[in-house]
């Protein structure tokens, strides 16, 4: 894929929809893929060029504190023009948060690489795996402790590792301990077989991947990563593709998608949840938008007195629904699922809305933020981020940024002087 940016929101509530405003002025781009990290506080997303050729290129944003956006830009890496667009995935992006510093994980050609974002937004990058000839990619790093697990296929067809990181790889030089060799391959890997899409449990001790061990792609949960007994159990048996699993905040489920028909890519799939030991099966919904390199979206940190059952949000038909999980379907009792659309989302009516990322519920906003992608009426793909009641799943005001295209709003010269 293309670029990415950073973005930190507005610290007042959110009362309307905020756009993201674009680093350069012009239609040469497309801006997708956003990713939270894991307070919602910092936003990354990919900047592709509509051509598909051209200088691929990471950004850092920080934005003003109010909420109309500024775009005080820092560049963050880049990848040259003739690369291949798939060696390049900010979407495969995995964020940690340490003592108020902000570190993410990424893809970028071949080898996984680490940015450290500090309190005063500069920003330190250092490679964290590299390999010569194999891809390392899915990255995914624990809120509980400092490893990242992630897809080698530097031994077998692809295998998951493990690999404890250290401030120590944003140091030059230092090759020998960006091996393949000094991280550790999880038990039960088989050669023949690619393993990818590792998540951790939300306590940082078990895995969930997709594996291809029994010909088509099933769920697995290895348990007890760290212990010498760790055990793989198969969750999933079925001729069908399953793919994309990801944990319920709570670690009680694990939503996942089937994939639709003959589609192998980020397009339509069925949206399924599952206790976390693999029983009681349950469709939420056909034909749902595939977050294809992060998985379903739970929404994290909600009051557990006043919202005790977990929360999903996805995309169908260019519209954003939450699903509440109140009981899966099992031989005694139907599923218990309350879907609630959520309204007046701007960016989708002029084209389409695809990709969306969840934060957790922030006390100070009073509210859950999404961020997703939206064409423009130009055909340009811009981010948005809204602010929603979690009472009713209501933008809590209709978007107010239609001043962007409106050269006589003073809010639009505003802006011109803050670029």
């Amino acid at each position: 894929m293309g670029g990415m940016a950073l973005l930190s929101p507005c610290t007042a509530p959110c009362q309307e929809a905020i756009k993201i405003y674009p680093a350069t002025r012009g239609r040469e781009f497309h801006d997708i893929n956003p990713v939270w990290s894991t307070d919602g506080y910092l936003l990354a997303f990919e900047r592709v060029p509509q051509t598909g050729e051209g200088i691929h290129q990471i950004f850092f944003i920080q934005t003003f504190t109010d909420s109309i956006q500024g775009t005080l830009i820092r560049p963050l890496a880049t990848q040259p023009s003739g690369w291949t667009l798939e060696l390049f995935f900010a979407s495969y992006l995995s964020w940690a948060v340490r003592n108020g510093i902000y570190y993410c994980a990424y893809m970028n050609q071949t080898n996984l690489h680490i940015g450290r974002v500090e309190k005063d937004f500069s920003v330190k990058i250092g490679i964290f795996v590299k390999t010569e000839m194999s891809q390392n990619k899915y990255p995914a790093w624990s809120d509980k402790h400092n490893y990242i697990a992630f897809t080698s296929g530097a031994t077998g067809a692809g295998d998951i590792y493990i690999k404890s990181y250290s401030d120590d790889y944003l140091r030059t030089g230092n090759d020998v301990h960006r091996d393949i060799s000094n991280a550790r391959r999880i038990p039960y890997n088989d050669d023949n077989a690619l393993d990818s899409m590792p998540q951790w449990s939300p306590d940082g001790q078990n895995l969930v991947l997709v594996s291809k061990r029994y010909g088509n792609q099933d769920i697995f949960r290895l348990n007890g990563v760290f212990t010498s007994d760790a055990l793989l159990q198969r969750l999933t048996d079925s001729p069908e593709e399953e793919t994309n699993p990801s944990w319920s905040p709570d670690g009680n489920y694990i939503a996942f998608y089937i994939i639709s028909g003959q589609d192998s890519g980020g397009g339509t799939c069925d949206l399924w949840v599952m206790t976390a030991n693999g029983e009681h099966k349950t469709l939420i919904e056909n034909n749902v938008y595939r977050r294809e390199q992060k998985g379903p979206a739970w929404i994290a940190n909600l009051p557990q007195r006043r919202y005790p059952h977990p929360y999903l949000i996805y995309v169908k038909e260019h519209h954003v629904y939450v699903a509440r999980i109140v009981q899966l379907q099992t031989e005694a009792q139907k599923a218990q699922i309350n879907i609630t659309p959520i309204r007046n989302l701007r960016g989708y009516k002029y084209e389409y809305l695809t990709d969306l990322d969840c934060a957790p519920y922030d006390e100070d906003f009073r509210g859950v933020k999404i961020a997703y992608s939206a064409y423009n009426r130009l055909g340009d793909a811009r981010i948005y981020w809204v602010c929603l009641n979690p009472n009713n799943w209501t933008v809590q005001q209709e978007d107010a940024n239609a001043w962007f295209n409106d050269t006589n709003h003073p809010y639009y010269q505003e802006y011109q002087l803050k670029k």
